[in-house]
Protein backbone atom coordinates (compact mmCIF):
# COMPACT_ATOMS: atom_id res chain seq x y z
CA UNK A 1 0.00 0.00 0.00
CA UNK A 2 1.46 3.37 -0.97
CA UNK A 3 1.55 6.36 1.37
CA UNK A 4 -1.43 8.15 -0.23
CA UNK A 5 -3.65 5.05 0.03
CA UNK A 6 -2.60 4.46 3.62
CA UNK A 7 -3.37 8.06 4.61
CA UNK A 8 -6.75 7.90 2.86
CA UNK A 9 -7.59 4.66 4.70
CA UNK A 10 -6.57 6.25 7.99
CA UNK A 11 -8.72 9.29 7.22
CA UNK A 12 -11.75 7.10 6.45
CA UNK A 13 -11.36 5.17 9.69
CA UNK A 14 -11.00 8.39 11.69
CA UNK A 15 -14.13 9.89 10.12
CA UNK A 16 -16.19 6.82 11.03
CA UNK A 17 -14.67 6.78 14.51
CA UNK A 18 -15.54 10.45 15.10
CA UNK A 19 -19.04 9.92 13.73
CA UNK A 20 -19.67 7.11 16.22
CA UNK A 21 -18.55 9.29 19.11
CA UNK A 22 -20.64 12.23 17.86
CA UNK A 23 -23.73 10.04 17.75
CA UNK A 24 -22.93 8.75 21.26
CA UNK A 25 -23.22 5.14 20.14
CA UNK A 26 -21.20 4.09 23.14
CA UNK A 27 -21.67 0.33 22.97
CA UNK A 28 -21.13 0.21 19.21
CA UNK A 29 -18.07 2.41 19.60
CA UNK A 30 -16.43 -0.04 21.99
CA UNK A 31 -17.33 -3.21 20.15
CA UNK A 32 -17.43 -2.45 16.44
CA UNK A 33 -14.89 -3.79 13.97
CA UNK A 34 -14.06 -0.24 12.87
CA UNK A 35 -12.56 0.48 16.27
CA UNK A 36 -10.41 -2.63 16.05
CA UNK A 37 -9.07 -1.41 12.71
CA UNK A 38 -8.48 2.03 14.18
CA UNK A 39 -6.51 0.51 17.07
CA UNK A 40 -4.43 -1.48 14.58
CA UNK A 41 -3.53 1.70 12.71
CA UNK A 42 -2.75 3.48 16.01
CA UNK A 43 -0.30 0.70 16.91
CA UNK A 44 1.34 0.97 13.50
CA UNK A 45 1.74 4.70 14.10
CA UNK A 46 3.29 4.18 17.55
CA UNK A 47 0.21 4.77 19.73
CA UNK A 48 -1.05 2.33 22.37
CA UNK A 49 -4.17 1.58 24.41
CA UNK A 50 -3.83 1.71 28.17
CA UNK A 51 -4.19 -1.67 29.91
CA UNK A 52 -5.86 -1.69 33.33
CA UNK A 53 -7.70 -4.09 35.66
CA UNK A 54 -11.28 -3.94 36.95
CA UNK A 55 -11.88 -2.96 40.57
CA UNK A 56 -12.75 -6.19 42.44
CA UNK A 57 -13.81 -6.91 46.01
CA UNK A 58 -16.25 -8.98 48.06
CA UNK A 59 -19.73 -7.70 48.92
CA UNK A 60 -19.70 -6.68 52.59
CA UNK A 61 -22.41 -7.77 55.01
CA UNK A 62 -23.16 -4.20 56.11
CA UNK A 63 -24.05 -3.34 52.50
CA UNK A 64 -27.00 -5.74 52.47
CA UNK A 65 -30.54 -5.65 53.81
CA UNK A 66 -32.53 -8.41 55.54
CA UNK A 67 -32.67 -10.43 52.31
CA UNK A 68 -28.86 -10.47 51.97
CA UNK A 69 -29.31 -8.25 48.88
CA UNK A 70 -27.12 -5.17 48.45
CA UNK A 71 -29.06 -2.02 49.27
CA UNK A 72 -29.39 0.26 46.25
CA UNK A 73 -27.62 3.17 47.99
CA UNK A 74 -24.37 1.22 48.22
CA UNK A 75 -23.84 1.06 44.45
CA UNK A 76 -22.91 4.75 44.53
CA UNK A 77 -20.13 3.93 47.02
CA UNK A 78 -18.93 1.12 44.75
CA UNK A 79 -18.70 3.56 41.88
CA UNK A 80 -16.68 5.98 43.99
CA UNK A 81 -14.30 3.23 45.10
CA UNK A 82 -13.88 2.13 41.49
CA UNK A 83 -13.24 5.71 40.35
CA UNK A 84 -10.46 6.13 42.92
CA UNK A 85 -8.91 2.83 41.78
CA UNK A 86 -9.30 3.73 38.09
CA UNK A 87 -7.55 7.08 38.53
CA UNK A 88 -4.71 5.46 40.45
CA UNK A 89 -4.25 2.94 37.63
CA UNK A 90 -4.15 5.59 34.91
CA UNK A 91 -1.48 7.45 36.88
CA UNK A 92 -3.37 10.45 38.23
CA UNK A 93 -4.73 9.59 41.68
CA UNK A 94 -6.79 11.92 43.83
CA UNK A 95 -3.84 12.44 46.18
CA UNK A 96 -1.63 13.53 43.27
CA UNK A 97 -4.20 16.03 42.02
CA UNK A 98 -5.07 17.45 45.42
CA UNK A 99 -1.39 18.04 46.21
CA UNK A 100 -1.35 20.22 43.10
CA UNK A 101 -4.49 22.03 44.21
CA UNK A 102 -6.84 20.30 41.76
CA UNK A 103 -10.26 19.28 43.05
CA UNK A 104 -12.76 17.05 41.24
CA UNK A 105 -16.25 17.58 42.74
CA UNK A 106 -19.25 15.55 41.61
CA UNK A 107 -21.81 17.40 39.48
CA UNK A 108 -24.23 14.53 38.97
CA UNK A 109 -24.63 10.79 39.33
CA UNK A 110 -27.01 8.13 38.05
CA UNK A 111 -27.46 4.38 38.47
CA UNK A 112 -29.64 1.80 36.73
CA UNK A 113 -30.15 -1.50 38.53
CA UNK A 114 -30.17 -4.74 36.52
CA UNK A 115 -29.56 -7.69 38.88
CA UNK A 116 -29.04 -8.00 42.63
CA UNK A 117 -25.69 -8.52 44.28
CA UNK A 118 -25.70 -10.63 47.44
CA UNK A 119 -23.53 -11.01 50.51
CA UNK A 120 -20.56 -13.30 49.86
CA UNK A 121 -20.43 -12.61 46.14
CA UNK A 122 -17.66 -10.59 44.50
CA UNK A 123 -18.19 -7.47 42.43
CA UNK A 124 -16.10 -6.20 39.54
CA UNK A 125 -16.41 -2.62 38.34
CA UNK A 126 -15.31 -1.59 34.85
CA UNK A 127 -14.84 2.18 34.58
CA UNK A 128 -14.67 4.13 31.32
CA UNK A 129 -14.19 7.80 30.48
CA UNK A 130 -17.07 8.82 28.21
CA UNK A 131 -16.27 12.55 28.05
CA UNK A 132 -13.23 14.64 28.82
CA UNK A 133 -12.41 18.13 27.57
CA UNK A 134 -9.96 19.47 30.14
CA UNK A 135 -12.77 21.13 32.10
CA UNK A 136 -15.37 18.39 32.65
CA UNK A 137 -15.01 14.64 33.16
CA UNK A 138 -17.74 12.02 32.74
CA UNK A 139 -17.42 8.32 33.53
CA UNK A 140 -19.49 5.19 33.05
CA UNK A 141 -19.37 2.22 35.42
CA UNK A 142 -20.40 -1.37 34.73
CA UNK A 143 -20.83 -3.35 37.96
CA UNK A 144 -20.82 -7.11 37.46
CA UNK A 145 -21.04 -10.17 39.69
CA UNK A 146 -17.78 -12.07 39.35
CA UNK A 147 -19.33 -15.48 40.02
CA UNK A 148 -22.22 -15.23 37.53
CA UNK A 149 -20.85 -12.62 35.13
CA UNK A 150 -24.23 -10.83 35.27
CA UNK A 151 -24.37 -7.08 34.76
CA UNK A 152 -25.83 -5.85 38.06
CA UNK A 153 -25.79 -2.08 37.59
CA UNK A 154 -24.75 0.64 35.15
CA UNK A 155 -23.83 4.02 36.57
CA UNK A 156 -22.52 7.39 35.45
CA UNK A 157 -20.89 10.32 37.18
CA UNK A 158 -20.01 13.80 35.96
CA UNK A 159 -17.35 16.06 37.44
CA UNK A 160 -15.58 19.35 36.86
CA UNK A 161 -12.08 20.46 37.74
CA UNK A 162 -11.72 23.25 40.30
CA UNK A 163 -9.07 24.86 42.46
CA UNK A 164 -9.08 24.62 46.26
CA UNK A 165 -11.57 27.51 46.40
CA UNK A 166 -13.95 25.38 44.26
CA UNK A 167 -13.63 27.75 41.33
CA UNK A 168 -13.84 25.97 37.94
CA UNK A 169 -10.58 25.66 36.03
CA UNK A 170 -9.23 24.18 32.82
CA UNK A 171 -6.29 21.87 33.48
CA UNK A 172 -5.03 21.39 29.91
CA UNK A 173 -2.97 24.60 30.00
CA UNK A 174 -1.97 24.85 33.65
CA UNK A 175 -1.36 21.14 34.23
CA UNK A 176 -0.53 19.57 30.83
CA UNK A 177 0.94 16.45 32.46
CA UNK A 178 -2.37 15.74 34.26
CA UNK A 179 -4.27 16.52 31.07
CA UNK A 180 -2.21 13.96 29.14
CA UNK A 181 -3.08 11.19 31.61
CA UNK A 182 -6.81 11.76 31.12
CA UNK A 183 -6.37 11.99 27.35
CA UNK A 184 -4.58 8.62 27.30
CA UNK A 185 -7.22 7.03 29.54
CA UNK A 186 -10.05 7.84 27.10
CA UNK A 187 -9.16 4.50 25.50
CA UNK A 188 -8.58 1.69 27.96
CA UNK A 189 -8.67 -2.08 27.69
CA UNK A 190 -9.16 -4.38 30.64
CA UNK A 191 -6.37 -6.92 31.03
CA UNK A 192 -8.32 -10.06 31.89
CA UNK A 193 -5.14 -12.18 32.10
CA UNK A 194 -4.43 -10.54 35.44
CA UNK A 195 -8.05 -10.75 36.60
CA UNK A 196 -8.87 -13.69 38.85
CA UNK A 197 -12.47 -14.62 38.00
CA UNK A 198 -12.80 -16.78 41.13
CA UNK A 199 -11.36 -14.71 44.00
CA UNK A 200 -11.19 -16.19 47.47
Amino acid sequence: MNTASYLQELKNVLLIYLHLIHEKEYENYRKCAILKEFKKIRLERGFYTMQIKPYVRMVFYHETDRMDIVNHSNYVHMMEEARVDFMNQIGVGYDTMEKKGIMLPVLGISCQYKHSLRFGEHLAVYSYITKYNGFKLELRYEIRCVESGLLCAVGTSSHCFTNTDIKPMRIMNKYPEIHSFFQSAKEVEYNMKEFNSDPQ
